[in-house]
């Protein structure tokens, strides 16, 4: 099993290597008017770049007792013990922290238990940052915050955080569920990588949530044996459909490495916002020349295997979540095939 996935990943990379050389010209040469349709983090006012923005904005905070009630309740718990698991074990006690899509704030509290001194949030979305602001204030925390709206994935960050709030550098740089948005292109994605390696010290960590290729890949290639033509998986909470399926002869189902557009939809938590699947072995090479190696990445299943499973600290932490610890799946099925579309990362800054 473990030679097929390897197999696979291989497969992946060869078929992407031309491709990727391709797409870094184009992007240097600039985008068709078909591109730029599709393009969710344009630096102008473009419509397209407000879309992601639009969806988070028009997400009321439902409140504590409504989400308690919603049908996915195991997926947002699990999701955020995997958070509270990387801030705890890559976090620093007194460090600053950089928290890029940090949304309505949910991860304040989070990073109070870690016992940061400072934390700086900026997400493009303008309510959630309002949001994530009065958060802040109406919580007792231990910590200073600074909040910023801007798109991090287009935008120096420079140009909108005060030169005072980037010095001393950053400990923990955090993008949580938020970094496949910066891949619809190349020079977002490397823009991205900038702002996070310019502004990370050296000895601090980078950590981050997204959907896993290879999981995408595998779900895909599954549906497409079942009929050729399909062009979307998913189950009764969630659905991942692509705008097109690429094909050669030695791969049928080829992702290219920036600009792989795909609509997600999760139930209760995400309308049909269009995503980009973030080529691994892309990120792992920008990253390492920018001089951030890569520490750990492991899709949710196995996240939950190492730091769930096999005992210590963080399963009795999944135990005080109210997780099922004794159980491989820890929750309905289904439910489990939307957290596992999902990888987490670290990356330490050299």
């Amino acid at each position: 099993m473990i030679a097929e996935i390897e197999a696979s990943k291989s497969k992946i990379v060869d078929t992407n290597k031309d491709q990727a050389k391709k797409r870094k010209r184009n992007t240097a040469e600039g985008s068709t008017a078909a591109e730029a349709e599709k393009d969710i983090h344009s630096t102008g006012n473009g419509k397209a770049s407000s879309l992601v923005a639009a969806h988070y904005n028009a997400r009321q905070d439902a409140g504590r007792d409504a989400r308690k009630q919603s049908p996915i309740i195991d997926l947002k718990t699990f999701n955020n013990w995997v958070k509270s698991v990387l801030i705890q074990q890559y976090g620093q006690k007194g460090g600053r922290v950089f928290d890029i899509g940090g949304g309505k704030g949910g991860d304040l509290k989070k990073w109070d238990k870690c016992g940061i001194r400072e934390l700086v949030l900026a997400d493009i979305a303008e309510v959630s940052v309002s949001q994530a602001r009065d958060r802040f204030m109406d919580q007792r925390h231990r910590f200073k915050a600074e909040f910023f709206a801007m798109d991090c994935f287009g935008e120096p960050v420079e140009d909108h955080v005060p030169a005072n709030l980037l010095s001393p550098l950053f400990d923990t740089v955090s993008l949580q569920f938020c970094l496949h948005y910066g891949w619809d292109n190349y020079a977002h994605a490397d823009l991205m990588l900038d702002n996070i390696a310019k502004y990370l010290k050296a000895g601090g960590t980078f950590i981050a949530t997204f959907p896993d290729c290879y999981e995408l890949h595998s779900r895909l290639t599954e549906a497409v044996a079942r009929d050729p033509s399909a062009k979307s998986f998913g189950n009764t909470f969630y659905n991942v459909s692509f705008d097109e399926v690429n094909r050669t002869e030695d791969n049928p189902i080829h992702f290219e490495p920036f600009g792989q557009r795909y609509t997600f939809a999760l139930t209760d938590a995400i309308d049909e916002v269009a995503e980009f699947v973030v080529d691994w072995r892309e990120l792992e090479e920008m990253a390492r020349k920018k001089g951030l190696r890569c520490t750990y990445h492991g899709n949710f299943a196995n996240f939950w295997q190492e730091f769930g499973l096999q005992g210590g600290p963080f399963r009795n932490l999944a135990d005080r979540f109210g997780i099922r610890i004794n159980q491989e799946i820890p929750m309905n099925e289904d439910l489990w095939g939307a957290v596992t579309i999902y990888a987490a990362v670290a990356f330490v800054k050299e």
